[in-house]
Formats: C-alpha cells, structure tokens, sequence
C-alpha cells in the first residue's frame, strides 16, 4: 500500500494535514465554510487561516481511508480526534454565538 505525505499547516507546529484527498470530520463551520464530511483534495487559502487561528481544526482532516476509523473516534471520550472536534465546537459556538 503506497504511503501518502503529510504537510505542515503553515504556522501550525505540530499539525500535520494529510496530502491527497481528506475528509473533514469536524463539527459544521461557517467561517471557514466547512460542512461535517466534506471531501477535499486541497486545502484552501481559508481553510488554513483558520487553522492557523485554531490548530486542532488541522487534526479533524483525515485520508479517506481512515474515515470510517476517524468518524467513531470523534465520538470516544478521551480520544484526540473527540477532544480537537469539541475545542473546535466550543470555539466556534464562542466566535459565533
């Protein structure tokens, strides 16, 4: 199986964002405009800003391979994908209340 690159978000040490197509498993986004299971074969300009801003949103973007995997482990108490998909909630309920 042939492996894929990670890339670093720019000013995101630590966050790396799979290269290819990812899928984003967060919670719903309206700035940036990301949508729960919102497939992307790029990160763009706005998405990275955010990132940028909020660094576990960079952790809620997985290969598709994984996503069946990465969609139970937002949901596991504990996990790190459950605890960045509730910092990112809780920070986007707080932006836009």
């Amino acid at each position: 199986m042939k492996t894929r690159k990670n890339t670093k978000a720019a000013g995101s040490p630590g966050i790396s964002i799979p290269k290819g197509i990812v899928v984003y498993v967060g919670p719903n986004l309206s700035d940036p405009l990301l949508a729960k299971m919102t497939v992307l074969s790029g990160i763009s300009a706005p998405v990275k800003q955010a990132i940028e801003r909020q660094p576990e949103l960079g952790k809620l973007f997985v290969p598709v391979s994984q996503l069946a995997t990465a969609r139970q482990q937002t949901q596991l108490p504990g996990h790190p994908l459950a605890e960045a998909y509730q910092t990112v909630s809780a920070g986007h309920r707080a932006a836009n209340p």
